[in-house]
C-alpha cells in the first residue's frame, strides 16, 4: 500500500469528519471542551483505520440483529455499511453510530461534510419520533464517495489466473489470548470438505466440477494478545488482524509444517489462505472489539510473509467460528464470499446501502446470507458475470439473430448467454436461467436473469451505472432505489406480460447514454425449469460475418522454428454469402488467402524472426463490405519462450541426520525451469540408501527423497542426485546421511503451575530437567508461548536445566494456559510438550504483623524504645513497608507515626520509637502495606510503660509534679519537628 496515499486520503478525510463535529449538537452538560475532545478522538480513529483498509468484506446481514450497548443492554436493529463505513438503525429507521468517547451507539446527526455523527439521544430511552430527527439518512454521497475511492484504490485488478482441478486451501484456526474455542479441529473439517453444505461442496456446484477446493485445517493456535489487540471494524479501526497469520505462521515454522502442499502452480505463493478466528464477527456482533470479517493484501500493512520453506503469502481472508446466531459453528457463505474476493472478484453490494446491489442474486453481495432464515448457510451461486471471470463458465457469443435459443438452468449446466451488439465498449448483456436447486435453492424466484454489464465501472456504488445491474423484469428497479430489496421473484424474466426485453420496453436493452439500441430478447418463455428465447439484432435483414475461432494462440521458442500454421473457418449467418477480404494489423503475422466467399477458410501463421521471448497479442481483420457486422477482428496471440531450457534446483544439497534404528524426515528438491521451452527431466540416482518419489518428469515439479536408514550402522554415508535434460547442462545434488547413535529426550515435570495477583512481579522460577537418557549426542532448544511464558536458557546441549517464570504484566484477572515445547531433533522422544498454567487473582491487602516487643505489659528503661514486629505476608508477593504508632495508653490519636519503614531481613522489621516521657504508660501497634499501596490490618496494641532510669527523675513543682500527659505531648510535638527535618 502506498502509505503516503492513505494517510493523505486519511488526513483529508479526519478532518472533514473534525468539521462535522462541530456542526452537530452539543450534548446535555457537555460543552465545545467536549465536543472537541470527541472530534479530536475521530479524527485519530479515522487517521488509524485508513493506514492499512481491507479490499473486500462481506455485507452487513440483510435482517435484524441484536445491537449491544457497553453496559450488556442491547435492542434490536439494523447494521449496516461494511469495514470501511458503518453504521446501525433502529428498527424505525433512524441512523446510529458509535459515540468513540463511551462507544455508545446514539441516534446520528448529519455533520457538515455529510458523515454522521452522535447526538446524546439513546435507542430505548429517547424517543426519535419526539426529536428534531430525520429517518433514512446516511452519509452523504460526497463523504461516502471518499471512503468509496479509497477502496477502490486497493482492490486488485480482475481476476487473471483461471483456475482448475485441485486448489490447496490453507484453513487456519487462531485463538485469542482472552478467550477460547469451541468448536474442534475435526468439527471444521465438515464445514470446509463435506460432501454437501461445504465449501468443497459450494465451488464444485458453481464450477460444473472444475473446481476442487482441498482444505486442510489446522489445530487451534494459541495468539499472544487479547481480541481487542487483533479487531478491526469501522468503528475501531485500531486493531491488526493481519498479526494472525504472522503468529500462526512463525508457529507453524516452528513446526516445519510444510507450506509447499498449498502450491499448486508453483508460482511460490501460496494459493489460498483462511484464518478463522474465536469469538464471533463485527459483521453480526456490532461490538467494537470484533473482526470484521474480510479480505485484505499484507502488502498494506506488514508486508508479503515468506514461509520457512519460502512459500510467499500474500494476502488472506478471516471469518469467525460462530455463525451469527452466535451459538453454531461458522455458516460457509462468509467463506465463499471472501474466498470469492481471493479469487480477485468486487463487491456487488453497494457500499452506501441505498441500494440492493444484485441482492441475492451473486455471492458477491447478499447472497453470502441465503439460507433458512437467511442463515447463510446456503450461499448463493455467482452471477453469470463473475463465474465467466472466474473462467468457470464461458458464454455464447451472440453475433448475429437467432431464434429458438434454450438455456439450461445455470446450477447444473455451464451455458449462458452474452450479446453486445452495437454496445459501447466495455458494456453488454449477459443471461442465464436461475432456478431454486441446489445452493440457488433460497433465491428470491427463478428464470431468465439478465445482467447489463459496464466494465468501465469498479463496482455497483452508484444505483444509475452498476458494474453489474439486474434487469429486473417487473420495470420497478427495486434493487437500484430500495436499499433494503435483495431481490423479489419478479425479477427473473418472464414476469407476467413481460416476456420482450428492447429498445422500448421497460427496462430496455440500450447502452447507458444511449437513444436507441438494436438489441432485442424477444419470446421468452418457460418450458419446465428450461427457458426459451429469441435473439434478434439490428433492424435490417442480410448476413452476418462469423470467425470460427474468434481467437487464436500460437507458442514458440526464441530462435527456433515457426509454429504450423492454424485455419479459421470465415462463413455467415443470414441468407446470402460474403464476399470477404483480410489485412494483418501486425508484422509478425500473415493470413492467407487474403480474399474470399463465405462459406471459407483462412490460414494464419506467425513468424517468430526477431521476436525476443514474451507475449504478443496482433490481429487480423476481416471486413465483408455487405455484411451487418463488418469489419470483425480476429485475436492472434503468441507466446515466445526463452530459449534453451535450464535446469534449476532448490536446494543445492541435501544432509540427514538420524539416531541409528529409525529414518530420518523426506526432503525434497524442487526442479524448475530457468530457461525457456519445455524441460523434461530425468535423475541419474547414486547411492542405496534412498527411495525417491520420481526419476523423471517435467518442470516445475517436486522430488521427495526418503532415506532408508533403519537397518544402516553408525557411519556417514553419501549419495548424489543427478538431473539431465535435452540440450541443457547436469545439475548435481549433493546428499549425505549421518547414522548417530541414539539420543532420547526426557523433560520434567511434565506440568508447571504458577499463581500472582493482578500488577505482581515476575514469578519465581520453576525448573526443568532436561535428560538425554540415551548415548549419543543431544542438543535441544526450547520454545515458550505465549510471550507471558519466559525460558531460560533457550537452548542447550546433554543434560541441562530451564527456568521458566510467568510474567503477569498487563494481565487481567483470570486463568491461563501455555505451553513450552523442548525439541531435540534426531533424539527419540522429541519433542516435549509441558503444560504451564498462570492464575492471576484480584490483588489483596496483606495480612497483619505480629507484634514482638515491648511485649504487653512490658517496662522499658529506653525513652526512645525499639518496636519489633514479626513481618506480615502479601497474599501477591509484593514487597512491604511497616507503619508503627504510639498512643497514650486508652488515647484515640496517636501521639507519634513513623516514616514507611521498608521490611527487615529475617522475618522481622524494626524502629526506634521517637522520644516519650518517663514514668508513663502508653500503647504501640504497626501495619504493612505493599507496593501497590494497599494496607492490611494493624495488629492488636501493646501496653507498655517506660520507667526512669536509675538517677534520674524530674524535678516537679509544688503541684507534685509535671503531667505525664502535658509530657508526653510536649514530647511528641518534638518528635514531629524531627520528622520534618
Amino acid at each position: 500500500m502506498d502509505l503516503g496515499f492513505g494517510l493523505a486520503r486519511g488526513v483529508q478525510i479526519a478532518q472533514n469528519t473534525f468539521r462535522a463535529v462541530h456542526a452537530a449538537p452539543k450534548r446535555r452538560g457537555g460543552g465545545d471542551e467536549k465536543m472537541t475532545r470527541r472530534g479530536l478522538s475521530i479524527l485519530a480513529m479515522v487517521l488509524l483505520g485508513l493506514a492499512a483498509l481491507p479490499a473486500g468484506a462481506v455485507p452487513a446481514p440483510p435482517f435484524p440483529i441484536q445491537l449491544q450497548q457497553p453496559d450488556g443492554s442491547s435492542f434490536t436493529g439494523f447494521l449496516r455499511g461494511d469495514e470501511f463505513l458503518s453504521w446501525a438503525e433502529d428498527m424505525l429507521g433512524y441512523a446510529l453510530v458509535r459515540d468513540p468517547a463511551d462507544g455508545f451507539l446514539r441516534y446520528a446527526v448529519l455533520g457538515r461534510d455529510g458523515n454522521l455523527v452522535p447526538t446524546v439521544y439513546l435507542p430505548g430511552k429517547d424517543d426519535p419520533r419526539r426529536l428534531p430527527l430525520l429517518p433514512g439518512i446516511r452519509p452523504t454521497k460526497d463523504a461516502i464517495r471518499r471512503v468509496v475511492e479509497y477502496k477502490r484504490s486497493l482492490f486488485p485488478a480482475a481476476p487473471g489466473t483461471k483456475w482448475s482441478g485441485d486448489i490447496p486451501n490453507l484453513v487456519v484456526l487462531v485463538k485469542f489470548a482472552n478467550q477460547s474455542s469451541h468448536f474442534t479441529k475435526a468439527q471444521f473439517d465438515p464445514v470446509m470438505n463435506g460432501s454437501s453444505n461445504s465449501v468443497k461442496a459450494y465451488y464444485r456446484e458453481i464450477s460444473y466440477n472444475q473446481w476442487n477446493i482441498v482444505s486442510t485445517v489446522t489445530d487451534w493456535i494459541n495468539l499472544s494478545q487479547n481480541d481487542q489487540y487483533y479487531a478491526y471494524n469501522a468503528a475501531y479501526p485500531y486493531g491488526h488482524p493481519e498479526q494472525m497469520i504472522r503468529e500462526a505462521v512463525n508457529y507453524l515454522n516452528s513446526q516445519n509444517f510444510d507450506f509447499t502442499r498449498f502450491d499448486s502452480n508453483h508460482d511460490g505463493i501460496i494459493d489460498a489462505v483462511d484464518v478463522i478466528h474465536s469469538g464471533y464477527g463485527y459483521e453480526y456482533s456490532n461490538d467494537q472489539r470484533h473482526i470484521h470479517s474480510h479480505f485484505a493484501y499484507l502488502s498494506w500493512t506488514i508486508g508479503d510473509i515468506t514461509t520457512h520453506d519460502g512459500i510467499r503469502i500474500v494476502a488472506y481472508h478471516t471469518e469467525p467460528e460462530y455463525r451469527s446466531d452466535m451459538t453454531n459453528i461458522t455458516q460457509i457463505g462468509v467463506i465463499v464470499h471472501e474466498s470469492g474476493h481471493f479469487f480477485g472478484l468486487p463487491d456487488l453490494y453497494d457500499y452506501d446501502y441505498d441500494s440492493g446491489g444484485v441482492g441475492l442474486w451473486c455471492l458477491m453481495s447478499a447472497g453470502p446470507w441465503a439460507g433458512p432464515n437467511m442463515d447463510g448457510t446456503v450461499p448463493t451461486h455467482l452471477s453469470a458475470w463473475g463465474k465467466y471471470q472466474l473462467g468457470m463458465a464461458q458464454p455464447t457469443h451472440i453475433q448475429a439473430t437467432s431464434t429458438g435459443r434454450t438455456l439450461l438452468p445455470v446450477e447444473s449446466n455451464s451455458n449462458m448467454v452474452l450479446v453486445n451488439y452495437q454496445m459501447p465498449t466495455n458494456q453488454y448483456f449477459i443471461m442465464e436461467n436461475r432456478q431454486k436447486t441446489g445452493f440457488d435453492a433460497y433465491l428470491p424466484g427463478s428464470g431468465l436473469l439478465i445482467y447489463h454489464v459496464d466494465e468501465g465501472q469498479s463496482d455497483n456504488n452508484n444505483q444509475n451505472r452498476y458494474l453489474v445491474d439486474v434487469e429486473q423484469a417487473d420495470g420497478r428497479r427495486d434493487l437500484n432505489l430500495d436499499a433494503y430489496n435483495v431481490g423479489d421473484s419478479s425479477d427473473p424474466w418472464p414476469y407476467s406480460s413481460n416476456t420482450t426485453f428492447g429498445p422500448s420496453t421497460t427496462p430496455n436493452t440500450k447502452a447507458y447514454g444511449a437513444s436507441t439500441s438494436q438489441i432485442t430478447i424477444a419470446n421468452i418463455q418457460r418450458s419446465g425449469s428450461n427457458i426459451n428465447f429469441d435473439v434478434v439484432l439490428g433492424n435490417a435483414t442480410g448476413s452476418y460475418l462469423s470467425l470460427s475461432p474468434a481467437q487464436v494462440s500460437f507458442t514458440g521458442i526464441e530462435g527456433g522454428g515457426n509454429p504450423a500454421p492454424q485455419s479459421v473457418q470465415v462463413t455467415h449467418q443470414g441468407t446470402a454469402a460474403l464476399s470477404w477480404s483480410a489485412q494483418s494489423q501486425a508484422a509478425w503475422v500473415t493470413v492467407s488467402p487474403t480474399s474470399g466467399t463465405t462459406p471459407g477458410s483462412a490460414n494464419i501463421s506467425v513468424n517468430l524472426s526477431g521476436l525476443a521471448a514474451g507475449n504478443y497479442e496482433g490481429r487480423v481483420r476481416f471486413t465483408a463490405p455487405s455484411a451487418l457486422n463488418s469489419p470483425q477482428d480476429l485475436v492472434v496471440r503468441l507466446q515466445v519462450n526463452a530459449n534453451p531450457a535450464v535446469i534449476s534446483v532448490s536446494p543445492s544439497r541435501l544432509d540427514f541426520s538420524v539416531p541409528q534404528g529409525s529414518n530420518p524426515v523426506p526432503q525434497s528438491v524442487d526442479v524448475t525451469n530457468a530457461g525457456g521451452g519445455v524441460l523434461d527431466w530425468t535423475i541419474d540416482a547414486e547411492g542405496n540408501w534412498f527411495n525417491l518419489s520420481a526419476f523423471q518428469g517435467r518442470a516445475p515439479s517436486t522430488v521427495t527423497v526418503s532415506p532408508m536408514s533403519a537397518g544402516l550402522a553408525v557411519g556417514t554415508y553419501p549419495g548424489a542426485l543427478v538431473f539431465q535434460a535435452p540440450g541443457a547442462s547436469s545439475v548435481r545434488v549433493e546428499m549425505t546421511l549421518t547414522v548417530n547413535t541414539t539420543a532420547e529426550l526426557s523433560v520434567e515435570p511434565r506440568a508447571l503451575s504458577f499463581a500472582t495477583v493482578v500488577g505482581g512481579p515476575i514469578t519465581q522460577a520453576q525448573r526443568l530437567s532436561v535428560l538425554n537418557l540415551g548415548t549419543g549426542t543431544m542438543d535441544w532448544t526450547a520454545f515458550c508461548n505465549p510471550a507471558w511464558l519466559l525460558c531460560s536458557p533457550a537452548s542447550g546441549s546433554g543434560n541441562g536445566v530451564i527456568d521458566v517464570r510467568a510474567d503477569p504484566t498487563g494481565m487481567p484477572e483470570g486463568s491461563y494456559q501455555g505451553h513450552i515445547l523442548v525439541t531435540a531433533p534426531g533424539a527419540a522422544g522429541s519433542p516435549v510438550e509441558i503444560l504451564a498454567q498462570l492464575q492471576v487473582s484480584a490483588q489483596l491487602p496483606p495480612g497483619a504483623p505480629v507484634p514482638l516487643s515491648p511485649v504487653a505489659g512490658a517496662e522499658v528503661g529506653d525513652t526512645q524504645p525499639e518496636l519489633t514486629v514479626q513481618n506480615a505476608t502479601d497474599p501477591g508477593g509484593l514487597a512491604l513497608h511497616y507503619v508503627f504508632e504510639v498512643y497514650l495508653a486508652g488515647g484515640a490519636n496517636p501521639i507519634w507515626t513513623s516514616d514507611p519503614v521498608p521490611e527487615g531481613s529475617g522475618g522481622i522489621t524494626s524502629v526506634l520509637s521517637g522520644p516519650l516521657a518517663p514514668d508513663g504508660t502508653y500503647e504501640w501497634r504497626a501495619q504493612a502495606r505493599n507496593s501497590q499501596g494497599l494496607s492490611g490490618p494493624f495488629c492488636d496494641r501493646a501496653v507498655f510503660s517506660v520507667v526512669a532510669s536509675s538517677g534520674s527523675g524530674c524535678s516537679c513543682g509544688a503541684d507534685g509534679g509535671v503531667s505525664l500527659l502535658l509530657v508526653a505531648v510536649v514530647a511528641g510535638l518534638g518528635l514531629r519537628r524531627r520528622r520534618r527535618r
